[in-house]
């Protein structure tokens, strides 16, 4: 086998892309804070009060993005085009992974302009979309001919459909950021029974607050479910507390993961895309989650009654297993504890990195041939 992938450079965009920090975060620290360039500068990526601005976005206007609060402190050092260039004709890099947005594209060409494109090293792409759609992608292969790509959103059939040409496609779902978790509270001082707290990206969210406010189990339980808006009231955010619907009071980010920390039971449901962040926020505690099922692959994927309870996406047995699971604590408890370690073990941003370069790796220095290639992707998306 060839060498292992050491220095990465990544080309990436100025607007707010989990899956990019995600992915950049998961490589500093695998590789080191020495060894992943990026390119533009991002600036938010190094952490609180940290701003990108004066960009201009895709439908003309100027964009600002500031880090939001899961983002820590990074050191990654502020390289000009002409040092990366150099760096390039030298052969420091291994890979450059590039993402499917605007400014990573546009770098990926100055570079190409710059230095011709058989001067580059091996191209990878990824693409943290919310939707499925494979053209976008499909374009980005055609032109630049990556030796492998990434996609959030991945779905196997779609892919088994129309998306063969794409080979070697691999899933890249979200990950979860584990230093700004809070302490995961023991189990006997675990004080709220349900927690959710939702943005209204999708109908299951609103009807999950609306089927639990209808319910007993406000009346029974210490309930701590919301949402910031009903589609009929827009200008309302709604919280479920006990028995009252009243305005929420405005949660910081660190009190949205203490909520976490609290509950035996964390709900998660699907936003504008399949995946959310909050699907790999909640298994960090020892709290059960109860989750709907998606349609996309996830790698070392949680199973049913393993590691998570998943919820018919009718809803009808969400409250069954509420009660059930609130008056079952010894399963409760196993579940949420293997959920925890199976997240820690296979979905951190350090994780979801080390499967992003064995993948890369083995297409590069081990599997050379069609066969090898093919049967190497069917084996690793699972």
């Amino acid at each position: 086998m060839g060498k292992p992938i050491k220095k990465v450079l990544m080309l990436l965009h100025y607007e707010m892309d989990h899956t990019s920090y995600m992915l950049y975060d998961g490589l500093y620290r695998t590789l080191g804070k020495g060894n992943v360039d990026i390119y533009p500068y991002i600036n938010h990526f190094r952490g609180q009060g940290r701003v990108d601005e004066g960009y201009t976005l895709d439908d003309g206007k100027r964009g600002w993005t500031a880090a939001p609060s899961h983002i820590s402190n990074h050191e990654t050092p502020n390289k000009s085009f002409e040092e990366i260039a150099d760096n390039i004709k030298s052969g420091y890099y291994d890979i450059i992974a590039f993402s499917n947005r605007t400014y990573a594209v546009r770098a990926l060409d100055q570079f190409i302009t710059h230095l011709t494109r058989e001067k580059l090293p091996s191209l990878v792409l990824f693409e943290g979309e919310d939707y499925s759609d494979l053209n976008p992608i499909r374009r980005l292969k055609q032109k630049y001919n990556p030796v492998a790509l990434f996609k959030r959103e991945y779905i196997q059939s779609e892919i088994d459909r129309t998306g063969r040409d794409l080979h070697p496609i691999f899933p890249l779902p979200f990950s979860a950021i584990t230093d700004t978790v809070a302490q995961d509270k023991q189990i006997e001082n675990k004080d709220i029974d349900v927690f959710a707290l939702f943005g209204n990206t999708h109908q299951i969210r609103e009807n999950i607050v609306k089927k639990i406010g209808s319910s007993d189990l406000p009346k029974k339980y210490k309930i701590r479910v919301g949402i910031d808006r009903f589609s009929n009231e827009p200008e309302k955010a709604t919280w479920l507390d006990q028995t009252r619907f009243q305005i929420p009071p405005m949660m910081s980010y660190k009190d949205y993961q203490e909520h976490m920390s609290r509950a035996k039971i964390n709900i998660v449901a699907r936003g504008w895309g399949n995946d959310s962040i909050r699907r790999f926020e909640a298994p960090c505690y020892g709290g059960l989650v109860l989750a709907d099922k998606l349609p996309i692959t996830t790698p070392n994927d949680f199973i049913d009654d393993q590691h998570i309870i998943y919820y018919d996406s009718d809803l009808s047995d969400l409250i069954p297993k509420i009660e059930y699971y609130l008056n079952n604590p010894g399963e409760r408890e196993r579940i949420g504890n293997a959920g925890r370690d199976h997240c820690m073990k296979y979905h951190t941003t350090e994780s979801r990195a080390r499967y992003f370069l064995e993948r890369v790796e083995g297409l590069l220095y081990k599997y050379h041939t069609t066969e090898k290639r093919e049967a190497y992707i069917l084996e690793t998306i699972k």
